[in-house]
């Protein structure tokens, strides 16, 4: 019965250790200690992923019940032997999926259960990703029948399940260089170079560089049969081709006048396919005329049926409608003369009536009136007499002369102001091209001078978008016809004071970015794209802004210190813009943070992209296994003067120039309008001096004629009005009369009134009925005349075509059974086969010319040519042709196999280049640690890549250790016949140690390596043991071990297991964990 007391303290040596090669006595010696950690042993996160956290084992080889919980880093296991020490080896191996014969000892699984029980287990916990949930992997072994039962977390699964998840956590238990057991350290020094190369291969990250070798080697192995036939092959056409060289004269005339008589022959059979393909074609074309005759007819009468209905209908309507029309216009022009007649009848009426008032009225005036009127009249009349005498006679030619000179000089004036005129609208057109240029001009640099002028021409840099600028203007003209604002360029809307985050933002975002403008409606984008699409800017839609304030303070303990879309000024649009275009939310700035601490935080938070000052780092994740994650690290491009810019200098003097320019120009044809302006106004004012000067002249004339004329009549009228006074009248007689005379006639307009209206009344719905029937009539008759002129023009073509029809079919019928006589020659003269099924045939007959008249010309040039050419020895022949049919038969597969050959040599190819780079990196890495750490104990090693002198033979390419342990000797190649067995373990020790920061597997085993080495060479040893493990994110290290020196330094990575058995190591396990107790807390859940 043995058990394990609880481990001691991870900065503590072993209170008692003997070196057997070092001195005689055993006293005791005191352990070199450093500080006591405080707290917990030890955390779950500091196990990295596939790190032994627990080993609990029971019945289980010489072990009834025990518990170990290993350290995160240096583990050293010690000891006597037949303790147990490899017992705990061979549980990790049988515990976690591992075969028996990595182990060197039995091959039966019950033999591992202890002596004396049925049945064992092993209880294996394993760090993962998350450190609260670690995995426990538990195999329970019967002896009675050697099986076994896999349980992971409690849950029963199957070996491949744990085989699985050993391979995601890189565990790897048939690599030497990651579990080395005792048995096996031998088999490790007698690795040959090219084992030891395939190790170290699978010992390094996830195994990739191994794949690709193991891969490699395969294909090679696979395609060497193929090489060794293709190349016979080869052998064999050549020496066929040279016996056929030696014959190759003759054959070739003898092939000449056969290949010419084929030819004439194959060129014959052509000739009879002529003469039907001719026939045929008259044939189809024949066909295809009578179905479309025939297709004509059936359309042309459906079109007669389509029209001979509507135009009978329309005939007959039309009939009907002018038969009413006809009526209706009848009624209209008798109610129009009735009317007509009732009008003049009473304007007659009012007339007279009006004359009979009159009369009345001046019978009355003229009674009042007479004798006063009469000495008026006659005072009036002297008066009119006198002032015409008193009046000068009017004078016709007064002032003519100097209104004609007034005119001419007129006319002058005008003509010269049309000219003045159209020179001042072309001095006019002229100035506004100046005028448009300082505009234009003065518009650009003020836009250069602008921060925002020169942000777009730097976006215009940025993304090579020459026309950024000119689509800027169209977009600023038209600001107003958009439902909401367009903008952009998204530059000139972002503010970033830290140079640092400038960089930071030109490095992730891509370039054509900064020139891109966003609408914030499908409509706004509907009316610029096709501008946008000639002037080659790209505009993004953003109708939904959904952008928030991030908050980054949980992860400031990472040396996060924004998230990117934080680092600038800009509105909640143009964020969400530029988090859609570069993904800028998913990028994380810190401040000056070394790569290593970016990559832990890489691993312990879901950051997958980072930016500091220097560089920028993505993390990725593998298409092929989704728990491996490569980072890549780039250097940050310092190109943050995007957001500054400036002017070019050059282009702004140049503009500055043309305005000046243009304001000169200005300035000439301004002084030229003054002067035509002055000018014009000058010639205005005479023009209008000598228009008021004839309208005066005119004035005056016109002034005298009408005061003469004026004169006369008043004379005559005075005359007038004076005998009409002087008459008498009998105005009572007169009233009567006229009174009576005025009844009447208002008796009879009232008549005459009511009659008119209602004739008005029946002639309006005359009128409105006649135009309405008109109408219809109208459109009757278009109607009718459009169908007749179609049933017509149908009628016409059915009647032609089938006149056409029967000749059309007879050339069919003769068409088609000379076809058929001429296709039996054809097909005999092919055996049979028809050029149009058999395409070998047809491309055959493609060759050859399709005029028959040529062809049968070129038949006959091929006969003569044939007969021209003297016959060889037909035997030759016969063997020339033999050899031919070998080399066609042997090239027939030889062509794909080559083919083969080749993708797969490319196949090869590119799979090298993949893999020697990393290979090669891998080694170099792995030689610069084997030298470092063979020069810490003051001697030199070397680790070369030894590859096959021809490149291909993968499964020769070596791993060559190179050491040299003393300053007299070279440096040799590490094997057994050279260098002691405290050499080889000095060289596997270090070895192992410089994999250890490039290994990615979590564990790493090695049991009594250091039983051969001297006391020195052990010290040192061990040294470079602690510093490793001492690292970060080395893996976690076993070393067993039944001694260690004295005086050994150990570091707080370092845990101490000691192992001892026996009657009375229960009672010292119990003292032992007292004082443990006593000294430091232990964690819940440590064996008793």
């Amino acid at each position: 019965h043995a058990r394990c007391p609880a481990p001691m303290s991870t900065e503590a040596s072993p209170s008692r250790a003997r070196d057997d090669d070092d001195a005689p006595d055993d006293s005791a010696v005191a352990p070199v200690a450093k500080k006591l950690r405080q707290g917990a042993r030890h955390q779950p996160i500091e196990y990295i992923p596939g790190s032994v956290m627990r080993v609990k084992l029971h019945n289980f080889m010489t072990y009834t019940d025990v518990e170990m919980e290993p350290g995160p880093r240096l583990n050293v296991i010690l000891g006597p032997n037949g303790t147990g020490k490899s017992s705990f080896v061979c549980a990790l191996a049988i515990g976690l999926a591992g075969s028996t014969k990595l182990l060197g000892r039995a091959d039966k699984l019950s033999e591992f259960v202890k002596r004396g029980e049925q049945s064992g287990y092993s209880e294996i916990t394993l760090a993962t990703s998350d450190p609260e949930r670690p995995l426990v992997v538990r195999r329970e072994i019967k002896r009675k029948d050697s099986s076994s039962t896999w349980r992971v977390n409690n849950v029963v699964v199957t070996l491949d399940r744990v085989k699985l998840e050993m391979h995601k956590l890189g565990v790897q238990l048939d690599n030497l260089c990651q579990f080395l057991p005792q048995d096996r350290v031998v088999e490790f020094a007698r690795l040959t170079p090219e084992s030891l190369l395939m190790e170290t291969e699978k010992a390094i990250g996830n195994a990739e560089l191994y794949d690709m070798h193991a891969e490699l080697i395969r294909m090679k192995n696979d395609i060497a049969g193929l090489e060794r036939e293709v190349t016979n092959k080869r052998a064999k056409i050549e020496k066929l081709r040279l016996e056929n060289d030696g014959v190759e004269r003759d054959v070739t005339r003898f092939n000449e006048r056969e290949k010419l008589r084929e030819t004439a022959a194959e060129m014959k059979t052509k000739v009879p396919w002529l003469v039907f393909g001719n026939a045929k074609a008259r044939w189809q074309n024949s066909k295809a005329a009578v179905l479309a005759l025939k297709k004509s007819i059936l359309a042309e009468e459906d079109k007669l049926t389509r029209f001979k209905t509507p135009a009978v209908k329309a005939k007959d309507e039309l009939e009907l409608a002018l038969v009413k029309q006809k009526k209706t216009n009848v009624t209209r022009k008798t109610l129009a003369g009735k009317q007509h007649a009732k009008k003049e009848l009473l304007e007659e009426l009012g007339i007279d009536l009006e004359a009979k008032r009159g009369e009345l009225d001046r019978a009355r005036t003229k009674a009042t009136q007479r004798e006063r009127k009469i000495k008026e009249r006659e005072k009036e009349l002297r008066d009119c007499e006198a002032a015409l005498a008193r009046a000068p006679p009017p004078v016709q030619n007064d002032g003519n002369e100097e209104i004609k000179d007034l005119k001419a000089t007129k006319l002058d004036l005008s003509q010269e102001l049309r000219a003045l005129e159209d020179d001042l609208d072309a001095l006019n057109g002229r100035v506004k091209d100046p005028e448009h240029t300082i505009a234009h001009v003065s518009k650009q640099l003020e836009h250069m001078n602008s921060v925002r002028g020169q942000r777009v021409r730097n976006a215009a840099n940025v993304s090579k978008k020459q026309n950024l600028a000119a689509f800027d203007t169209y977009i600023t003209e038209n600001a107003n016809y958009f439902v909401k604002p367009v903008v952009g360029p998204l530059l000139s809307l972002m503010e970033c004071a830290n140079s640092d985050h400038r960089n930071m933002l030109a490095h992730v975002l891509p370039n054509y970015a900064f020139a891109e403008y966003i609408a914030q409606t499908r409509a706004d984008y509907d009316k610029i794209k096709e501008t946008a699409r000639r002037l080659g800017v790209d505009v993004l839609i953003v109708d939904q802004i959904d952008w928030q304030e991030p908050d980054v303070s949980a992860l400031h303990k990472h040396g996060v210190t924004h998230r990117l879309d934080q680092t600038f000024e800009a509105t909640p649009l143009v964020k969400t813009a530029l988090c859609k275009i570069g993904a800028i939310d998913k990028c994380f700035v810190f401040g000056a943070t070394p790569p290593e601490k970016v990559e832990a935080v890489f691993k312990e938070t879901n950051i997958t992209r980072a930016c500091t000052p220097d560089t920028v780092m993505d993390k990725k994740g593998s298409r092929y296994d989704g728990t491996v994650a490569s980072i890549s690290t780039a250097e940050l491009r310092k190109n943050g003067n995007v957001f500054t810019g400036g002017v070019d200098a050059a282009e702004k003097a140049a503009c500055v120039k043309r305005v000046a320019a243009a304001r000169q120009q200005v300035e000439v044809f301004a002084k030229e309008i003054g002067e035509c302006t002055a000018r014009k106004k000058k010639l205005e004012q005479d023009i209008e001096q000598a228009q008021r000067r004839i309208q005066s002249l005119g004035q005056m004339q016109k002034l005298a004629r009408d005061t003469h004329n004026k004169l006369t009549g008043n004379v005559a009228t005075a005359r007038a009005q004076l005998e009409s006074a002087s008459r008498t009248l009998d105005v009572a007689a007169i009233e009567t009369r006229v009174n009576a005379e005025l009844k009447a006639m208002t008796k009879q307009r009232v008549v005459c009134c009511l009659d008119l209206v209602e004739l008005t009344t029946q002639l309006a719905d005359t009128t409105h009925e006649h135009a309405t029937r008109t109408l219809r009539c109208k459109e009757l008759g278009v109607q009718k005349a459009y169908f007749d002129a179609q049933w017509d023009a149908a009628n016409a073509a059915n009647d032609k075509m089938r006149k056409e029809l029967p000749a059309a079919e007879n050339k069919l019928r003769e068409n088609k059974e000379l076809a058929r006589e001429l296709r039996v020659p054809a097909m005999a003269a092919t055996d049979q086969r028809d050029p149009g099924k058999d395409p070998t045939l047809q491309q055959q007959f493609d060759q050859w010319d399709d005029d028959l008249v040529v062809l049968e010309e070129a038949i006959a040039m091929f006969e003569n040519e044939a007969d021209a050419i003297m016959c060889p020895n037909e035997a030759v022949l016969e063997d020339y042709k033999s050899r031919q049919t070998q080399i066609a038969e042997i090239e027939s597969t030889l062509g794909a196999q080559e083919g083969s050959l080749g993708r797969s040599t490319g196949d090869i190819a590119a799979l090298k280049l993949k893999w020697l780079p990393k290979l090669r990196e891998l080694v170099e890495r792995i030689n610069e640690n084997f030298k470092h750490n063979f020069a810490s104990i003051g001697c030199a090693g070397e680790v070369r890549l030894r590859e096959d002198p021809s490149g291909d033979r993968f499964e020769f390419w070596k791993l060559e250790i190179w050491v040299k342990f003393r300053a007299a000797t070279d440096m040799h190649i590490l094997d057994a016949h050279r260098q002691s067995g405290g050499e080889r373990s000095v060289s596997t020790m270090l070895y192992l140690i410089s994999l250890q920061e490039l290994t990615k597997a979590p564990f790493r085993v090695v049991d009594e390596i250091n039983q051969g080495m001297d006391p020195v060479n052990e010290r040192k040893i061990f040294k470079r043991m602690t510093d490793a493990a001492s690292k970060d994110s080395t893996p976690q290290t076993f070393l067993l071990t039944p001694k260690l020196l004295n005086n050994l330094k150990y570091t707080e990575d370092c845990t101490v297991l000691c192992i001892f058995n026996g009657p009375w190591i229960a009672e010292v396990a119990k003292r032992w964990r007292e004082l443990q107790a006593s000294i430091q807390p232990v964690s819940p859940g440590t064996p008793e």
